[in-house]
């Protein structure tokens, strides 16, 4: 016996929000890879330090790939579906804000210093 969905949009509502995480991950590992020398630069680093930071920076991104996989099983069994995407899109968004905040915050550094 099948159930009517009543509301399709709420459905596909949670599909692409289930989805955006794949999108945000490729994102800021396609986006990263392309500025790393930029970024380098403008924090001066250079030699040793450079591909330490670089190295650093891009296995974290599939480490909290790994860490958010592995603790999903157990939000959504404590705060259920709604409230489990509800959060990670909160934490998606202040993401999000940390990043354009330094990217303004390294174009004004860039600016001063040319």
């Amino acid at each position: 016996m099948q159930e009517e969905i009543k509301n399709v949009g709420w459905l596909y509502g949670l599909a692409i929000a289930s989805s955006l995480g794949m999108v945000t991950f490729g994102f800021n590992n396609g986006v990263f890879n392309l500025i790393q020398d930029f970024v380098s630069q403008v924090l001066g680093l250079s030699g040793r330090e450079k591909i330490t930071f670089v190295s650093n920076v891009s296995s974290f991104i599939p480490l909290g790939g790994l860490v958010g996989a592995l603790f999903s099983s157990a939000f959504l069994g404590r705060f259920g579906r709604r409230l489990s995407l509800m959060i990670a899109d909160i934490l998606g968004i202040i993401g999000t804000a940390s990043i354009l905040y330094g990217n303004i915050h390294s174009i004004y550094l860039s600016l001063i210093h040319i």
